[in-house]
């Protein structure tokens, strides 16, 4: 580029104007800081664009002969050797605990929804992590599960940028990025921009991935459009293609997927309880919460009337991060009445509800010239209308979570503070031990704390009268339910009072640090007047902090009044107040439950999420039924439904019966005391069991009173259903043990109770066995849980029920509703606990089986000299690891060697002879004692006939060990493959075998387990059970003629075409090639495309056709003629030694593999295509696609899994995976007039696989090749279900259910489960697949 005039006559593209190529153009509008002048030498190779406009770096090239004049300045950037693609990385702060400022490098992608920080970066931070359960999908719908994200601060390297931004944990984004190192030594980048990582050319690890929107309007891009530059709030981002080696890709586009497993958890949660496993709270104070307790101990006040007044815990430095939210409080404004213009009730509730609000001086209006101290933010509001409702029909929330104009919404920059109070379990479970009880509400305890002057421009609303009247501001001056920090600062206020008025109201400052859930008191007492005393203390005590009670409820009248006003009327029998979530009935004194369903046809799985959670039952009184529904979860889990999915019929039969008998429960009246009056002792009866659905506790109160009265009440219960993986009933009958010892833990340390006794019942003598053992002596699993419930429950008195009096038994089954109200063992447990009678102690045993495989065998380290014959059976007991078995017995030979020999001494490490000495030692002695008739018949030289092993062809070999005989003797395998050692399949050093080979195999399944150890077991033929790749071993055979026209041909001779059909011996997969003539030259290309496709043979087998052997002897020629000028092709004949083998003459039986898939092909594609006349390219398409066809058969089941529906193909070997085709309507019954030339190929084809398929199953099913009778199916087979509606490449799958047989004992139907139900046929309709 020169400074001088320009002396081209030719005019700018671009300004029209002469003087400079179009090239160098510059465009000075809205540029002010980049002009032409600018533009030296060194940023020659970049030109900056127009803010407003896109570029595509990948656009098309400039001319060639543009190209030519800047071949001085760009010429680094176009070149014709790969390239390596840029992705747009930044380098930028991230703020850690301790407000450190770390640099880290970032991926930034607009395409995604979601930002992402790797595990190791996550964890330097010291962060807390956020408990989540979500998923985020990419492309091709890969999904990755989400447990924890981060919230954090990100700034730029000048800190004129900042940002909260929440991160997703991932363990990894990405490789190095780029994987090769870029040379960009020839690339002038202009000297005013500041690249946004310096690095991007150096592979280096990608720590975040960022897919928020970060980017500016200016750009810079490269004179050959290879690279971009575009400005952003870190730097400039390089991006394009570049000269290198780089072969990595990367795509974007990660969206977050909302989960509603969250309710589930939540309800799960109700479940659960502090000190309970399942139970995700977490009673430690983390950061936050210490954070926010110091933050609110230095900062509230009191006023002079005793309010209490607080700040908002906010983020440090946060603050200033709130963006505009004014705008969007307005237009929320508008629309909110837009909805009261249509309902005047609620608009009337809502005016009412904001005057009201005014009117205590909760909130104070203010002018909108006067500006905020400090930062300010607009809470949106709405309405929740429930016009059902007789208490509060309508509700006004406080939107502090909307956002505002940069993403930043006010409880983003708020702390949660953590729980303050007691939970739920622990508050209702001394309710039910006061004789005389009350309920109250403190009234609008949120807005009786005042919010600081400071922080109150954070809680500004926007409201206006009517619609069309001017929106006025106003300020909350109170604690804002709708907020973060809300619950904490309510709560820690509360818990501050108490404190501080301690010392004058002992008795009610004690109640309301433990017998307060959020605004609701439940307390008590034994002593009727001491009750009134708490109840006059409470309302003195919460005056003093600007509170009062409201809704008071109580068993006792006299609890419901003072002197001076009566302030609620005691209510009738009939009515139930809600305590907690739970029905009460004050008068009687009774728990109630109220249930309403809502019946229809069908129900999805959300639907029936949706029910099961309203079934609020925190205290398991109707434990029994919540585990039904637990139970029937599970089912659907199992199922792996969508959220929207139907339920499957027979589920949903089961539901609409729970459904229906659900509403029963509202018959139950449950005692709210479980106390007799004036007790004299109280003992705690608990008990658990297991089946095999779930497992489940109960506790019971048992109370006698001076006149010798005995009553007992259930107190709680939980249940758990039980692991998908299958476990023993006596681990889970421990199980049990384990999660009552945590309830009565739980329960012992809450309730305020005297116990004079506590007795842990179970029905399970081994569980009770286990227990009673020291855990020292216990395996591993059994030892950690008897451990914990020796802890939790030290001394404890464990006894055995019997089943039949066991209530627990009814929570770990489940029942109906019905059943569980007309239950009084659920309710009032075994009658002999009431008798003046000594409770039931049983001896327990300890020679079960089932409790001994649970104990430690201990070793004796002692060298045993044995002589009788049980030898072998004392070492196998010495270990259950093989390799120390061969050890063991190798250091006895190593020694008697010595004894011997002690000239000739073995010494240091074992080596592998040693080892494979001992090895067949101890194979040898089991054979003798396992196969001692076959070894003394084998070594006379007889034949053993009767032998049960005769078919195996055993022998013994030289050191007269009795192996496996058979045809393996061709194969390539080393000798033990060939000739296997003959092992007993029950003896126990067979089991020690497996389990090495389990191990040894990191844990593989069944399947892949049986053929590691079992594989050279069952020979069938050297070239079926060699290992090899596919088509190493086949066959081949010819097919045809066929008839095809050139394209555009009418008349005329038409060409005669063939088919070689090859086959695999071992996967049975089936290839088609289309050959011109059945010469020898003809069948060598085909040969050769074959091989490029599919892989070099090594062993081909044909018929005695003269073309095949004429190709032979082509073949040996071929490689005469090639050896001197292919060097390529000589080494590739010799070193894998192509070997032609031919059957007998006129045995076609020798050839059934091919001749089989010939047959299957040539007969239904004469039936399809007739005289139809196709062209090269449409009969190539045809046979490829049937060709998928034959190689998309099923052969056997995937798996042994009776969930499994999925069967193993040819198609598997060939593509790892089934082969599938794209969706087409059906052209069968559609003539031929309307069809192109391609529909007609696609009909063709669909008549082929209608045939084709309907054949394979007839075959399949009669499978008559050997004649004699076969066992009917049975359950858990997998069958092929006849269906002449699926399109090609489609089979529908099942297994067996249930069997339906005939008089005469034979299966006649079946109930076959699908993926997608369960449906019926008969025995004729269905196909079998081998299941080995």
């Amino acid at each position: 580029m020169h400074n001088a005039p320009c002396k081209s006559t030719f005019l700018c593209r671009e300004c029209h104007k002469p003087g400079h190529n179009s090239l160098i153009h510059l465009d000075s509008k809205n540029r002010s800081s980049i002009t032409p002048s600018n533009i030296t030498q060194s940023n020659a190779n970049f030109v900056p664009l127009e803010s407003n406009t896109s570029h595509n770096v990948n656009s098309e090239r400039y001319s060639s002969s543009e190209t030519q004049s800047m071949t001085n300045v760009g010429a680094t950037l176009t070149s014709n050797t790969k390239v390596s693609n840029i992705l747009c990385t930044a380098q930028f702060l991230i703020e850690n605990e301790y407000g450190q400022k770390i640099k880290i490098k970032a991926i930034l992608d607009s395409g995604s929804c979601v930002n992402i920080l790797t595990a190791e970066v996550a964890n330097s931070l010291g962060l807390k992590k956020e408990r989540i359960n979500s998923t985020i999908s990419g492309i091709s719908g890969g999904e990755f599960l989400v447990k924890n994200k981060i919230t954090t601060n990100i700034f730029n390297d000048s800190n004129d940028f900042s940002r909260t931004v929440s991160f997703f944990i991932l363990p990894k984004i990405s490789d190095l990025t780029p994987s090769n190192e870029i040379d960009i030594s020839k690339i002038n980048f202009p000297s005013e921009i500041k690249l946004a990582d310096n690095t991007f050319h150096i592979p280096s690890k990608i720590h975040a991935l960022l897919g928020c929107e970060l980017l500016k309007t200016e750009k810079f891009r490269s004179y050959d459009n290879s690279l971009l530059l575009q400005n952003s709030v870190f730097g400039y981002l390089v991006t394009g293609t570049l000269k290198g080696t780089d072969s990595y890709f990367f795509s974007g586009l990660i969206l977050e997927k909302d989960n509603l497993e969250n309710s589930v958890k939540d309800f799960f949660k109700i479940e659960s309880f502090p000190g309970d496993s399942t139970c995700d709270l977490d009673e430690s104070k983390t950061f936050e919460k210490q954070y926010c307790e110091e933050h609110f101990l230095s900062t509230h006040k009191r006023d002079e009337t005793g309010r209490y007044i607080v700040k908002l815990p906010i983020i440090e430095g946060k603050r200033s991060a709130l963006g505009d939210s004014k705008e969007i409080a307005e237009r929320r404004l508008n629309l909110l009445w837009k909805r009261l213009d249509k309902n005047k009730t609620m608009a009337t509730q809502y005016k009412a509800f904001i005057d009201e609000y005014f009117q205590l001086n909760h909130m104070e209006r203010i002018l909108d010239s006067v500006d905020p101290k400090s930062s300010e933010y607009y809470i949106p509001h709405h309405a929740v209308f429930r016009p059902e409702s007789t208490s509060t029909p309508l509700r006004v929330v406080f939107d502090a979570s909307a956002n505002s104009s940069n993403g930043v919404s006010l409880n983003s920059i708020l702390l949660n503070g953590g729980t303050v109070q007691q939970e739920l379990f622990s508050i209702i479970s001394r309710f039910r031990t006061y004789k005389y009880a009350f309920s109250a509400d403190i009234q609008k305890m949120y807005r009786q704390i005042l919010v600081d002057e400071s922080d109150r421009d954070l809680q500004r609303i926007l409201w206006k009268p009517n619609q069309f009247a001017p929106v006025e501001t106003y300020r909350l001056r109170t604690v804002t339910y709708g907020t973060t920090c809300a619950p904490f600062l309510a709560t820690r206020a509360l818990k501050a009072l108490a404190e501080e008025e301690q010392s004058e109201f002992p008795q009610a400052a004690a109640t309301l640090l433990t017998d307060v859930y959020v605004d609701d008191i439940l307390s008590g007492s034994n002593n009727l007047e001491e009750t009134k005393a708490l109840q006059n203390q409470l309302i003195q005590l919460l005056k003093k902090g600007g509170m009062e009670l409201h809704k008071r409820v109580s068993n006792h009248p006299e609890l419901l009044y003072d002197n001076k006003n009566l302030d609620y009327v005691f209510p009738s029998d009939s009515n139930s107040v809600k305590t907690l979530g739970m029905q009460w009935r004050p008068t009687s004194d009774i728990f109630t439950f109220q249930v309403t369903v809502k019946l229809k046809d069908n129900f999805s799985k959300r639907e029936v999420l949706s029910n099961i959670a309203r079934l609020f039952d925190p205290f398991g009184l109707i434990g029994p039924v919540i585990t039904s529904a637990k139970i029937f979860l599970q089912r659907l889990w199992l199922q792996k439904l969508n959220w929207n999915d139907t339920v499957p019929l027979n589920d949903l039969n089961d539901w609409l019966k729970f459904l229906k008998d659900l509403p029963a429960v509202s018959k139950l009246e449950i005692p709210r005391c479980a106390i007799i009056t004036n007790p004299v002792a109280i003992d705690l009866h608990c008990f658990c069991d297991a089946s095999d659905k779930a497992y489940g506790a109960v506790l019971y109160l048992c109370s006698k009173n001076e006149s010798g009265e005995v009553q007992t009440n259930i107190l709680c219960s939980k249940s758990r259903v039980c692991p998908i993986k299958a476990t023993t009933t006596p681990r889970l009958e421990l199980s049990a043990a384990l999660l009552l010892a945590r309830l009565v833990s739980k329960v012992i340390s809450i309730i305020q109770v005297q116990i004079n006794h506590i007795y842990m019942w179970s029905d399970s003598t081994i569980t009770l066995a286990w227990i009673k053992t020291p855990h020292e002596k216990l395996k591993t699993y059994v030892s950690n849980r008897v451990k914990t419930i020796n802890t939790l429950c030290p001394n404890f008195d464990w006894r055995h029920v019997n089943s039949a009096d066991n209530p627990a038994d009814l929570i770990s089954r489940g029942t109906s509703a019905t059943n569980l109200v007309n239950n009084s063992l659920w309710f009032h447990v075994p009658t002999f606990i009431k008798l003046e009678i000594s409770l039931p102690v049983d001896t327990i045993e300890l020679n079960n089986n089932e409790f001994l495989n649970e104990v430690k065998t201990s070793c004796a380290s002692v060298l045993i000299c044995n002589s009788s014959n049980d030898f072998i059976s004392d070492i196998l007991n010495l270990s259950n690891s093989f390799t120390k078995l061969c050890r063991i017995v190798s250091y006895i030979f190593r020694f008697i060697h010595n004894l011997k020999n002690p000239t000739e001494r073995k010494k240091g490490k074992l080596n592998i002879s040693e080892i494979k000495e001992a090895s067949n030692f101890m194979v040898k002695q089991v054979q003798l004692s396992a196969f001692s008739e076959e070894i003394k018949g084998l070594s006379k030289g007889l034949d053993i006939k009767e032998s049960k092993i005769k078919n195996l062809a055993p022998f013994l070999d030289e050191d007269n060990i009795l192996r496996v005989g058979g045809r393996l003797q061709k194969t390539r395998l080393i000798q033990d493959e060939k000739h296997p050692k003959l092992l007993p399949a029950k003896h126990r050093l067979t089991k020690i075998i497996m389990e090495s080979f389990h191990k040894r195999y990191l844990h593989v399944g069944p399947q892949t387990l049986l053929h590691l150890v079992r594989q050279e077991f069952w020979p069938v033929g050297a070239e079926r059970v060699t290992p090899s790749p596919t088509f190493s071993n086949c066959g081949i055979d010819f097919c045809g003629p066929f008839l095809i026209k050139y394209k555009g041909q009418r008349k005329g001779t038409f060409q005669k075409v063939y088919i070689a059909v090859f086959i695999c011996f071992a996967t049975k997969a089936i290839h088609l090639e289309i050959v011109t003539d059945l010469t020898s030259n003809a069948l060598i290309a085909t040969l050769k495309r074959f091989f490029a496709r599919r892989g070099k043979c090594t062993c081909i087998f044909s018929d005695n056709a003269g073309n095949f052997v004429g190709t032979n002897s082509e073949l040996k020629r071929l490689q005469k003629l090639m050896s001197n000028p292919d060097d390529k092709l000589t080494n590739y004949l010799t070193t894998e030694s192509i070997n032609w083998k031919f059957i007998p003459p006129r045995s076609p039986n020798f050839g059934g593999l091919w001749e089989s898939g010939v047959k299957s092909f040539k007969y239904h594609l004469k039936r399809a295509v007739g005289s139809v006349k196709l062209t090269f390219e449409e009969f190539l398409t045809l046979t490829a696609e049937i060709e998928g066809i034959l190689n998309s058969r099923p052969i056997v089941p995937l798996s042994t899994d009776p969930h499994d529906y999925t069967a193993l193909t040819p198609g598997h070997f060939l593509i790892g995976r089934p082969i599938t085709s794209v969706a087409e309507p059906q052209l069968i019954e559609k003539s031929d007039n309307y069809l192109s030339r391609w529909q007609k190929i696609t009909k063709l084809l669909q008549q082929v696989w209608k045939n084709w398929k309907r054949d394979y199953l007839n075959n399949l099913h009669l499978r008559n090749k050997w004649q004699f009778a076969k066992n009917n199916v049975s359950p858990n087979d997998m069958v092929i279900l006849k269906d002449s509606d699926l399109p090609p490449y489609k089979w529908r799958l099942g297994r067996i259910q249930e069997i339906i047989k005939g008089s005469d004992g034979y299966v006649r139907v079946v109930i076959v489960k699908v993926s997608n139900g369960i449906v019926k046929r008969g025995i004729s309709q269905i196909c079998l697949l081998p299941m080995n």
